[in-house]
């Protein structure tokens, strides 16, 4: 064993054409197995799955309906997942029913500054939305587990087709949803 010599060529893989990519597995009888390909996925400080919970004043043709979204412990509350779309904002995928009490997917957008105020929009077509937040650092004191968490505050209103959805929201982190991702990388020669 201490004699062997060139015993990481196998890994080097077998060439069909000369100055064969590495990347290029059409290039090789035989892949190569001596490099690595890292790819990072940047994730900004808000990006989490939050435990939610919040109220809706629901106005339809002159009446409102004030619905509580609060389960008797915060981790029983409602899970969402609000992901990175740049450095300073997340998406947050919501559903509503619209005056025909049929469900309607929308994504707010929320935007934050150096001082981790936000403010909520979308662009999702069909709908109207204005409001603003505050992502505070251990807002929620002995929350879940006994222990302070962050929090999203948010204040906004949605505009659809007849009706309109003033909401409270608290965002409670549960975790930062990040997991080990695997790609397949394919070559694309220029």
């Amino acid at each position: 064993m201490t004699k062997v010599v060139n015993a990481d060529s196998i890994l080097s893989g077998e060439a069909k054409i000369n100055d064969a990519s590495k990347c290029n597995i059409s290039d090789w009888e035989v892949a190569p197995k001596d490099y690595v390909l890292y790819c990072v996925k940047y994730i900004n400080p808000y990006h989490a799955i939050y435990l939610r919970r919040g109220v809706d004043v629901i106005l339809q043709d002159g009446a409102s309906t004030t619905l509580e979204r609060r389960a008797d412990y915060v981790e029983n509350d409602e899970l969402c997942e609000l992901t990175t779309v740049s450095l300073n904002s997340v998406e947050f995928p919501i559903s509503i029913s619209n005056v025909n009490d049929e469900n309607q997917n929308c994504s707010l957008l929320l935007t934050f500054d150096d001082e981790n105020n936000c403010v909520v929009s979308t662009s999702t077509s069909g709908f109207t939305i204005t409001g603003n937040g505050k992502f505070v650092n251990n807002g929620e004191k002995n929350s879940w587990g006994d222990k302070d968490r962050n929090a999203i505050y948010l204040d906004y209103t949605i505009e659809v087709a007849g009706k309109t959805y003033a909401t409270l929201d608290t965002l409670v982190v549960r975790d930062r949803g990040v997991a080990a991702e695997n790609f397949s990388p394919s070559y694309m020669k220029e």
